[in-house]
């Protein structure tokens, strides 16, 4: 692919969600305080159609576009209700610098409206919502990994249905910043960070597939109704692998040894956060 049209693709792919209406905000909109963008932006990742952006709580950033194309570098707000990013994109053994930034303002009914800014001209403004167009953590790292060859493609079999209700069955399955509670009759309970709950089912079913059907409830976005799945293979060796729905590209080892305990060890845990955040 040409420098030129790799640059093509990812401004066209960057910004979906950002210029798919043809709105404009009302009145005389007023920018966005650099301290909210830094909040709302902080630790979330992005997600496109065909890719994502991760923005680090510590100015880091990564991207990816399809299979091929990454970026790495750095993100920051600006006046003037700015966030960009500078960075260098690479596909296959092309690399080159790049730097993006998105405006942000406020109408009187305060919503939020969003941009991007191209050689110092305004597209259309859309609605922006950090609720809906962000999500907490960087959910997508592993796929970030396989594009920068971090990680490799596997050769295994998808797990039965069975095999993978019986792996998740009564057990609490643990991460980095939570947990979340397959139960016996097929409820499902979660905590992530310290301000969110789920609570929903849980399911498993063909191609290694197990699903969850949850709300999630926090102060900073309400309640929000999910869906997510992961597939679940096996290699020649009885190792474990997943990856999220849709992105069987990019796997993980999991190793239900290191990663479930059995029973709802967190129980009271869920309960008073349940409790404090008004459920």
């Amino acid at each position: 692919m040409k420098l030129k049209d790799f640059f093509a693709v990812f401004s066209v792919v960057a910004m979906i969600g950002s210029i798919s209406s043809a709105e404009t905000p009302e009145h005389n909109p007023l920018p966005i305080a650099q301290d909210w963008l830094s909040q709302a932006f902080s630790n979330k990742t992005w997600e496109w159609d065909d890719g994502h952006a991760y923005f680090g709580p510590d100015g880091s950033f990564q991207a990816v576009v399809g299979r091929t194309q990454s970026a790495k570098g750095e993100w920051y707000t600006a006046p003037g209700g700015k966030v960009c990013f500078k960075a260098e994109w690479s596909s296959g053994n092309t690399a080159a610098p790049a730097k993006k930034c998105w405006k942000h303002v406020a109408d009187e009914q305060k919503q939020v409206w969003q941009a991007p800014l191209e050689g110092g001209l305004w597209y259309n403004f859309s609605r922006f919502d950090p609720r809906d167009d962000l999500v907490t953590g960087n959910i997508y790292e592993y796929r970030y990994q396989y594009v920068t060859g971090q990680r490799p493609g596997i050769n295994a079999k998808p797990l039965e249905a069975r095999a993978v209700a019986d792996t998740f069955l009564g057990k609490t399955w643990t991460w980095k910043n939570g947990h979340g509670y397959f139960g016996n009759d097929g409820t499902f309970t979660a905590i992530a960070g310290d301000n969110e709950i789920g609570e929903g089912k849980w399911y498993a079913t063909s191609q290694g597939r197990l699903c969850v059907d949850a709300t999630w409830t926090s102060p900073e976005y309400g309640s929000v109704e999910n869906k997510r799945c992961w597939r679940h293979a096996k290699d020649e060796k009885g190792t474990i692998w997943q990856s999220p729905t849709g992105q069987n590209w990019a796997w993980s080892v999991f190793a239900p040894r290191d990663n479930l305990v059995r029973g709802n060890v967190y129980a009271k845990r869920f309960a008073r956060q349940k409790k404090r955040l008004g459920q």
